[in-house]
């Protein structure tokens, strides 16, 4: 396995005709739990997948990793989600005060990407793993102390590129490799779907209606532009939820056209999007 050691900062920036009368030929068969109920939404919306996105962080107070600790860490993320037979390349990135960022990097497949920020009471580590599919895992372990304080994040972020029936299975895995080092996890599941061509906002509110309707979703907030449909719900069939203005979320639908790319895109996730919409 050969080794590059670049100088430099990556920063990655992780940034849908049909009517509703069709959009809806099925009803829910059964109830289902926890995140598995996205899947069976998306699925449901009659939407073409796009990607998935599942991501799991785990905040430890009092503690405080020293670099090499992070390292050992990382080693064990990577073994822990079998990548080890897979890359065949790493590549190094240091960051120095001083030194200009790195404008864009052609990220190959099969090629973990590794940066380290080590500063006085900073360390942090980010990996970046891209398989033959362009899935992209990322792996951030971040650790702060001042002034006798101290907290570290372990942070796990799976992009899937046009899949998502297996996204609940690494949402676990995810969650069984943070519950080694603490308890305090939350966790953001989203599924993004298209459909051909520019649904109306009419018809776009029925979709997300009507997805509701069958989870017994309650709104809690809905925003309508010309841009976009936003609505921010809660269903008894998600465990996790947070805390708005004293009503529970754990539900977030949108949908937005494209017009450069003649596709309306929806977006399904609990408990909040969190990626671009």
């Amino acid at each position: 396995m050969k080794r590059t050691k670049i100088i430099g900062l990556i920063c990655i920036i992780i940034i849908t005709s049909f009517t509703a009368t069709t959009v809806f030929s099925q009803v829910f068969s059964e109830k289902v739990y926890g995140e598995q109920l996205l899947l069976q939404m998306f699925e449901k919306s009659n939407a073409n997948i796009s990607e998935t996105n599942a991501y799991t962080s785990l905040y430890i107070e009092g503690k405080y990793f020293e670099m090499e600790h992070m390292k050992a860490i990382l080693d064990e993320l990577i073994s822990h989600f079998q990548y080890d037979d897979e890359i065949e390349d790493i590549v190094e990135f240091e960051y120095i005060i001083g030194v200009p960022e790195e404008e864009h990097i052609d990220y190959k497949e099969n090629t973990l990407y590794i940066t380290k920020i080590s500063e006085i009471g900073l360390n942090k580590i980010i990996a970046n793993y891209c398989d033959q599919d362009r899935n992209l895992s990322t792996f951030i372990i971040y650790s702060y102390e001042y002034e006798g304080k101290s907290e570290s994040y372990i942070i796990i972020d799976i992009l899937q590129n046009k899949r998502y029936k297996d996204m609940v299975s690494l949402l676990g895995k995810s969650k069984e490799f943070l519950l080694k080092y603490g308890e305090d996890i939350n966790t953001t599941l989203t599924i993004v779907g298209t459909y051909d061509g520019k649904l109306s906002n009419s018809d776009s509110y029925k979709i997300m209606k009507k997805l509701l309707r069958n989870i017994d979703g309650k709104i809690v907030e809905e925003v309508e532009d010309e841009f976009y449909t936003s609505i921010t719900a809660y269903t008894p069939y998600l465990d996790e939820a947070i805390q708005f203005f004293d009503k529970n979320i754990n539900l977030h639908m949108a949908i937005r056209y494209n017009a450069y790319k003649d596709l309306t895109y929806i977006w399904i996730a609990t408990p909040l999007i969190t990626t671009t919409y």
